[in-house]
């Protein structure tokens, strides 16, 4: 794979560490953090990437290769803004975690799927299938959502993750606004986040800055600025289940909403507290955990961690109990391959970290 050009030059670009407050003091740990990253890239795993981890403190350290600063960050969505802004509607007394979906959101009422409880969509346990290509017959958000409103529940449900829960998450958390304004509105101002470190699909195109996410054979074109997955690209802006882009400053100041007082992020304590709980069987609320076998988190992450990835390359873990997160964004999703490659590099690089903390 060649790697892509520079988005603001056209010309190739170097890797290098952007000064920041240090939490890194030893500077052959720093070295070889940005030896694994030019690696990665170097074997054509990605053509972008920008590796960013902090503390509740207030330090942080980025490293970059590639000249990108926008990511398409794919299922970050699910816990950065559909988890969250359906909690905080949870805290205000709108609804509640017991609530079915169906008595709520009009698609759902009356089918299999109506009697799911919003918990169970957010714990990933609702018997919904893990992805179909609805993109290929639905022609418009309603009909998409229909689609998936429809779809028959197994049961008993498994766990299984699924983006079809997440977006009936956030065709209810849209009811009254779209979810690309309650982003603008009510969570970049909370999260103190800049006009310029985040976008949505319709919007990202215009930044010179966004990473390309590959070739869409549906569309027939190169995406970059478009979100990756499809049935987010039929719902538009900014989908339950994907279509944030984000910086990784973004992504950290998002993250933080969930480490701050619970009152600060305008969320209950007890809600919080499901979201960031390693239950002893299952998911959190909207979140992923360190699994018991190989997991992208590395093997030396610690037990309570939870985080979440993204198709394109994305991921992020925090550590509750020391307020410590690991913020990794790439455009995977340029290299040929199933990404197997990449997954090792990147349990690699989190175990890389997770050594130099302990």
């Amino acid at each position: 794979m060649s790697i892509a050009a520079c988005p603001r030059t056209g010309a190739g670009c170097a890797a290098h560490l952007i000064p920041q407050p240090t939490m890194c003091p030893d500077p052959g740990n720093a070295s070889a953090i940005q030896g694994s990253l030019e690696r990665g890239r170097n074997q054509g795993l990605f053509g972008h990437a920008t590796l960013r981890w902090f503390t509740t403190g207030g330090r942080a350290q980025t490293w970059k290769t590639g000249c990108a600063e926008l990511f398409d960050v794919a299922s970050l969505t699910k816990p950065l803004v559909t988890t969250l802004l359906v909690l905080q509607d949870c805290s205000r007394g709108i609804y509640s975690l017991d609530t079915a979906i169906g008595d709520l959101l009009p698609a759902a009422h009356g089918k299999p799927v109506g009697s799911v409880t919003l918990e169970a969509l957010l714990r990933h346990r609702s018997g919904l299938p893990a992805w179909k290509p609805w993109y290929a017959s639905a022609t418009s958000t309603d009909a998409l959502v229909r689609a998936v409103a429809a779809e028959v529940p197994e049961t008993p449900a498994p766990t299984r993750y699924s983006d079809a829960g997440f977006i009936l998450l956030g065709a209810l958390a849209s009811r009254e606004r779209p979810l690309a304004q309650r982003l603008a509105t009510e969570l970049a101002p909370l999260a103190g986040l800049a006009a310029d470190q985040y976008a949505w699909a319709q919007s990202a195109g215009a930044s010179r800055h966004v990473a390309p996410s590959g070739f869409c054979a549906w569309r027939q074109r190169m995406l970059r600025g478009d979100v990756h997955d499809a049935n987010a690209a039929v719902l538009g802006e900014i989908a339950g289940h994907a279509g944030l882009f984000a910086t990784a400053e973004a992504v950290e100041a998002l993250c933080r909403l969930w480490l701050v007082p619970p009152a600060t992020a305008r969320l209950s304590p007890s809600l919080r507290e499901q979201a960031l709980s390693v239950p002893n069987d299952g998911r959190p609320l909207g979140w992923d955990r360190v699994g018991p076998g190989p997991s992208q988190a590395g093997a030396n992450a610690p037990a309570g961690a939870v985080g979440h990835l993204g198709f394109t390359g994305t991921s992020v873990w925090l550590d509750p109990a020391t307020g410590r997160g690991i913020i990794l964004l790439t455009n995977r999703t340029v290299a040929p391959g199933d990404g197997a490659a990449f997954r090792r590099w990147r349990a690699a690089l989190h175990d890389q970290i997770w050594s130099i903390w302990s």
